[in-house]
């Protein structure tokens, strides 16, 4: 695996989408990263290694990415349903992106999963934000 690239939130909340960032309150960009996704159905089942070309919000200052968790399982599902899987959601985790080149290169030729691994760039740190709704809260004592 390569060096660890960008900070990565996957937003779980499917009302709330961001257009400034969640850690230092700057404008969001969008842009395409090639995200890579495991997927094992069951502790016996075969690894599954894809990857998508996905457009993201994008924060320059903070290099986080920040994806929606029902865009990622929209175009996941067919995917897994295709390979003759049940498709769960507790069952991915997105890990890490690879370059354009190299996620290009693999759709005409098909590489080994190590050569994969190793064309890799997992996340510095995964974020977990917690939303609380508007409202008047009593102050913690």
């Amino acid at each position: 695996m390569n060096k660890p690239k960008h900070d990565f939130y996957l937003n779980a909340y499917e009302f709330y989408k961001w257009s400034r960032c969640l850690t230092c309150d700057s404008k969001m960009k969008v842009r395409k990263f090639c995200l890579m996704i495991h997927y094992q159905e069951n502790r016996g089942a075969p690894l599954s290694m894809l990857s998508f070309n996905k457009s993201c919000k994008y924060c320059e200052e903070c290099d986080m990415i920040v994806v929606q968790k029902s865009e990622i399982e929209e175009h996941l599902k067919p995917i897994i349903v295709e390979l003759k899987m049940r498709f769960s959601p507790e069952k991915y985790f997105i890990f890490g992106t690879i370059s354009k080149k190299d996620w290009l290169e693999n759709k005409k030729i098909p590489k080994s999963p190590q050569k994969m691994m190793a064309a890799i760039h997992p996340f510095k740190e995964v974020h977990q934000f917690a939303i609380q709704p508007a409202g008047w809260y009593k102050d913690d004592e």
